[in-house]
């Protein structure tokens, strides 16, 4: 864990506000993909799928150009269909967060989606699956690390949309935040799921 956490720091640190550098998208896959690493090792096999997927989308996106981010949406898409897929069934989220996330979702079909050009179906699709990855996580009573971590991943994308479709200029601060939201976030998913061994995937 200290391993992927210093990957974590030297990416926030050097590489995540700058150019796509060979160096910077090996440090930022392998912070997740040493999670993944630690999930296979307590046998969670769904969770080390979901976290997998999430390495390989770090990589791609870590990548210039619009073949490669359709890489790392499809990965990151698949990653969060798995989180469902593990969340799932525990209960009504509170009437909050699902006015909360309905209305995240309703409003980048208006900052969001217009901006998107033919990108926009493959978008919409991740912002469903993302929102629906938010409800099944706030459908756990009484478990904020799991609900601490759908909603920084959720915050992490929002950044990630404004970064790629919105924004009119890089900035330091916003990828920053948006990195250490991502990867606090995937860090507290782990944590509580590893945490409840009855989570599984369907057989």
């Amino acid at each position: 864990m200290n391993v992927s956490i210093l990957c974590a720091a030297v990416y926030a640190a050097l590489f995540c506000y700058r150019e796509p550098h060979w160096a910077g998208g090996v440090t930022k896959t392998a912070s997740t993909a040493i999670l993944a690493l630690i999930a296979f090792a307590s046998l969670n096999f769904g969770l080390t799928l979901a976290l997998a997927f999430s390495a390989a989308g770090d990589f791609a996106l870590s990548r210039k150009g619009e073949r490669w981010f359709m890489v790392g949406l499809t990965a990151f898409a698949l990653a969060h269909a798995v989180y469902i897929a593990l969340m799932a069934g525990a209960g009504m989220p509170p009437l909050a967060a699902i006015i909360t996330l309905g209305l995240l979702a309703l409003s980048s079909m208006w900052w969001l989606l217009p901006y998107t050009g033919p990108l926009r179906l493959p978008v919409a699709i991740y912002v469903l699956l993302i929102t629906a990855m938010g409800l099944a996580a706030w459908g756990h009573d009484g478990n904020w690390l799991l609900r601490m971590g759908a909603s920084l991943f959720i915050a992490s994308d929002v950044i990630l949309a404004w970064h790629l479709f919105r924004a009119r200029a890089p900035s330091a601060p916003r990828q920053i935040a948006l990195w250490v939201l991502y990867y606090t976030g995937q860090v507290a998913l782990m944590a509580a799921l590893i945490g409840q061994r009855t989570f599984h995937l369907p057989s």
